[in-house]
């Protein structure tokens, strides 16, 4: 076997690893909850337990009017304005501006109107490196008044489509296009 072939099937494996350890996403994994003195919206089946949080406290101002504020400084996370068919990716985390974050940089709070159901989506630094990357969870919610999660969903690694259960990128892909350049390189034979 020569070595570029050892490379490629050295490649394949780490790539097939990923596709599988970055195929989950959880259905309905943001919850609202309250501690006692403010409606708090988190993450509950994501992030085992102790091992970070990801919290966002939740404040009726009037009206359809809410106030949202980071509630934990724990692993870095932000809330971003969405919309359904959004591609949430490290990318866009990357070149936007969070409506709220606990990075000590970007807004720690913003006033959002509930008055109809809005689309956020959450990105969730579990690397703890402070940078979005592949190996983080990314996630949209969909908040009505009162306030009230109609759904959502949160993607364990890649990104996610906004409004979806679609992750990208999509882990069986990945599988086919390592599987595919393997097929090439042996049909090619040795050099």
């Amino acid at each position: 076997m020569s070595n570029s072939v050892r490379l490629c099937c050295m490649v394949s494996a780490v790539l097939i690893l990923q596709s599988v350890a970055m195929g989950q996403v959880i259905e309905d994994d943001a919850k609202i909850g309250n501690d006692g003195l403010n409606d708090v919206f988190y993450l509950s089946q994501s992030i085992p337990d102790g091992d970070g949080l990801f919290a966002i406290y939740i404040n009726h101002t009037g009206g359809s009017l809410y106030d949202l504020s980071y509630a934990g400084i724990a692993e870095e996370y932000a809330l971003f304005s969405a919309y359904s068919g959004l591609e949430f990716t490290p990318e866009f985390v990357a070149e936007n501006t969070p409506l709220v974050s606990n990075n000590g940089v970007d807004p720690g709070s913003a006033t959002v109107n509930l008055s109809t159901a809005s689309y956020f989506a959450y990105w969730d630094d579990r690397n703890f490196d402070s940078i979005a990357d592949s190996g983080d969870n990314y996630g949209w919610v969909n908040l009505g008044a009162g306030p009230t999660i109609n759904e959502g969903a949160t993607a364990l690694g890649g990104g996610i489509i906004v409004g979806t259960l679609t992750q990208i990128p999509e882990p069986g892909m990945l599988t086919l296009l390592t599987f595919g350049g393997l097929a090439m390189l042996r049909r090619r034979g040795p050099a």
